[in-house]
């Protein structure tokens, strides 16, 4: 079955459906296309943060920090 087939196959269910039927699928349709807008959007602006925090140097003193602590620290040691 090709697309226009299905096409054709839609529209006639739809037709046939109530007033407030075809209200709820016109709705949900919407719903769909909305959540595919927002998730592009989210992985958009997820990957902006991404690489604006990979070109930053905010966090660059946690890979200098020294080692505070060692194994002689440790109240009891389990091997």
């Amino acid at each position: 079955m090709n697309i226009q087939q299905k096409k054709e196959e839609f529209l006639s269910v739809f037709e046939n459906l109530s007033t407030q039927e075809q209200e709820e699928v016109i709705d949900f349709t919407y719903f769909l296309k909305t959540k595919q807008n927002n998730s592009d959007s989210s992985k958009e602006l997820n990957q902006e943060i991404q690489h604006l925090l990979s070109n930053s140097n905010s966090f660059e003193f946690l890979s200098q920090e020294e080692d505070i602590y060692s194994l002689s620290d440790a109240q009891e040691v389990y091997s």
